[in-house]
Parts: structure tokens; C-alpha cells; sequence
């Protein structure tokens, strides 16, 4: 058993250790998000080496990747319980969803979501073509309050198409989700992205009664790139139908970033940030600056729900940690969720635990935000 021992052992090792490649972030994802699967395995492995070697190297080695894969799962455990209170302290009190030990079990057994009717709408059309939006309806809610989902894709690509699974989610659970498309660099640079959040906010106003929305109500969502766009949007835009903001492993000091950034990293970062915002900070100030929440954020900065990995290799989890220390600083209050072991796209398997929590800590956030009209 010595092989599968130590095959369990190398498997498990992402949990602890970050790998600096496109591929070894693919394997921290894979490895992360479906640990629960490689701990019942790495247990099987341990069991049988025990029975047939005692306590040899192979039932060792197991023993030890048994105990990294069960790391998340504890901390799903931990974190479930003082969740809710955390962010009922962060936010205002409300009947928020609490968690149950049997919602432990939804790791292992539970079922995609019911896929809701869709809508493709067209928000806008001008000099810059087209742009739309993919409308998921309330179940069981005439006037819901709207999630506008921004999406990922490194300000060049990304389709608003993207996880499906979380949207019918909330739909389901009766909230109202517009996930959007927006102009794409290099052809359109930033605030390009922020007009376009702009002009979906005000179709959906006009639209509300028809789609059957709160047209005071939303929150703005955004993954990795479009969760930059999310939170500088909510510092331009100062509605106050934005009740709060969720920022997903995302940048929001765009400086900070072209500081750190490396032409040779896995992204390309430096022709990313050139390419979105025009040039370095020194050729492109202003764009530098408004694109940034961290820098911008005032005390009218909408309450909002934060989650990064301390094993993202492609947003450095610092940018989430100075968004939240910005937000402090102004009394803003906001909820900073961040997962020892979780990577870039760390709610991409539904079922994995970084989605667990973050479902956990989105339903407790939008039931404080969306309390009152």
C-alpha cells in the first residue's frame, strides 16, 4: 500500500504549499474543492494498510494525507458556526440563515440547483454595439431585490454565461439575477466597464416591474476581474439602490497591482493592467485611481461581503485584505471571508467547501442588506 500512501501523500500537499503555475493552480483548485473525496480515499488507504502492514510507512503517510484533506473540511465546520454571528455583528441583526451540522452532509450528497426559466435582455446598444444580460427570475417573488453578477475573465474575455449553477441558485432562492456582459479590453479600456454597469442598472430600473424586481434593491457581485469592476463601480456610481457589494477574489488597488505585477507570472499581469487602464500609473493616472475601491471607498461605500484564498497564485489575496483594511478605516461595514487553503475560483465546484462558506456568508449578508425597502 506503500504507493497509493504516498500518491495520497503528493495529492494532499497543495493544501499546505501554493504552486506557482497556471496548471499547478488548476491542481490546488482541483484538490481543494474536492478534498472531501480524497479524504474518504486517503481513509480507505489507511485502513487497509493498517490491516495489512500494521503501522507501517504506508499506513503513515495515509494517516497524514487523511489529516490535510480533512483541514477545509474542519474549518467548514468551524467556520460555519461563528460565521453567522460574525457577520450579524458586521452588518445589522436579521433572521439570517444559520448553520446546521447536517448542512455538512451537502459536501457529499448534494444535488445541483433546480435550473430556472432564462432571458437574454438587451440593456444597451450604441456606438459600442450591444451589450446584454442573461435574467434569471425569483422564484415565488414578485418585487425581489436583484443580484447583478459581474463577470471573470481578466478584463478581456469572460462570458456573462459563466457559473450557471450559482445563479439558478439564487433564483431559486428567490432573488432576482441579472448577470451581465460588458466592453472588453483592449478595444474598450476602463471606466468603459463602469458605464456599462451604469446602463444595466438603469434598464433594470425601468424594467423592474416587468421583471418583476425591487428596483431599490440590488447588490453587485463580481468574480476575480469583474469583482474589481464591482466595487469601483459601487464607488463611482454612489446609488443608493445598491444596498451592498460581494468581491470574490478580486483586485482593488490597480497601483498595487501594477507594483507587484510580472510580465512572466501566470496571467501576464503587466499587459493585462496596460492593456485594461490605458498604460502604466504614471501615463494613465485617473483610470489608475478610479478604478481602485481601496483608494476611492468612502463612508458611503456600500456594505460588502469580501472572499479570497490565501493560496490564490493569480489575485494575490493582499487586495482583498486592503479592501477590508480601506473599509475599516472608513467605518464601512463590510465581512472579510478569507480561506487558508482555498485558490482562484474557489466557488467554481458548487459543492466544494470555500463554496459551502461563501454560501453560508452570502445568504447572511443579503438577508441583513435586503432587510428593508
Amino acid at each position: 500500500m506503500f504507493i497509493p500512501a504516498i500518491c495520497c501523500l503528493l495529492l494532499s500537499l497543495p493544501i499546505l504549499l501554493p504552486i506557482p503555475s497556471l496548471l499547478g493552480w488548476k491542481v490546488t483548485l482541483v484538490v481543494t474543492e474536492f478534498c472531501q473525496w480524497f479524504a474518504l480515499f486517503s481513509l480507505g488507504v489507511f485502513i487497509l494498510s493498517w490491516r495489512l502492514d500494521s503501522f507501517g510507512l504506508g499506513m503513515m503517510l495515509a494517516g497524514i494525507a487523511t489529516l490535510l484533506f480533512f483541514l477545509p473540511l474542519g474549518s467548514v465546520i468551524k467556520k460555519g458556526q461563528s460565521m453567522p454571528g460574525e457577520i450579524h455583528a458586521a452588518f445589522a441583526p436579521s433572521s439570517g440563515s444559520i448553520w446546521k451540522p447536517s448542512a455538512f452532509l451537502d459536501l457529499w450528497i448534494g444535488s445541483q440547483p433546480r435550473p430556472v426559466r432564462t432571458e437574454k435582455l438587451t440593456y444597451i446598444q450604441d456606438e459600442g454595439g450591444e451589450r446584454s444580460l442573461i435574467f434569471y427570475p425569483a422564484k415565488g417573488n414578485e418585487s425581489a431585490p436583484c443580484l447583478m453578477i459581474i463577470h471573470s475573465g481578466g478584463w478581456e474575455n469572460g462570458r456573462p454565461e459563466e457559473f450557471p449553477a450559482w445563479n439558478h441558485y439564487w433564483a431559486g432562492q428567490g432573488y432576482a439575477v441579472a448577470s451581465i456582459q460588458y466592453r472588453l479590453a483592449p478595444q474598450w479600456k476602463w471606466p468603459a466597464q463602469a458605464e456599462d454597469v451604469r446602463a444595466a442598472l438603469v434598464y433594470l430600473k425601468k424594467e423592474a416591474v416587468k421583471l418583476g424586481i425591487d428596483s431599490s434593491r440590488f447588490v453587485l457581485i463580481g468574480r476575480s476581474a469583474g469583482g474589481q469592476i464591482a466595487t469601483a463601480s459601487a464607488s463611482i456610481l454612489k446609488d443608493p439602490s445598491i444596498r451592498g457589494c460581494i468581491s470574490l477574489y478580486a483586485p482593488a488597488d490597480m497601483p498595487f497591482a501594477r507594483k507587484y505585477a510580472d510580465p512572466d507570472d501566470v496571467l501576464d499581469s503587466l499587459r493585462l493592467l496596460r492593456q485594461y487602464l490605458g498604460g502604466d500609473p504614471d501615463e494613465a493616472a485617473e483610470n489608475y485611481l478610479s478604478a481602485s475601491a481601496t483608494l476611492t471607498a468612502g463612508r458611503d461605500f456600500p456594505p460588502t461581503l469580501i472572499v479570497h484564498g490565501q493560496r490564490d497564485n493569480l489575485v494575490w489575496h493582499q487586495q482583498s485584505r486592503r479592501l477590508a483594511a480601506r473599509l475599516e478605516e472608513k467605518g464601512v461595514p463590510h465581512y472579510y471571508l478569507e480561506l487558508p487553503w482555498a485558490t482562484h475560483a474557489l466557488d467554481f465546484p458548487f459543492h466544494g467547501p470555500s463554496s459551502h462558506l461563501t454560501r453560508l456568508a452570502a445568504h447572511v449578508f443579503f438577508e441583513s442588506v435586503f432587510r428593508s425597502r
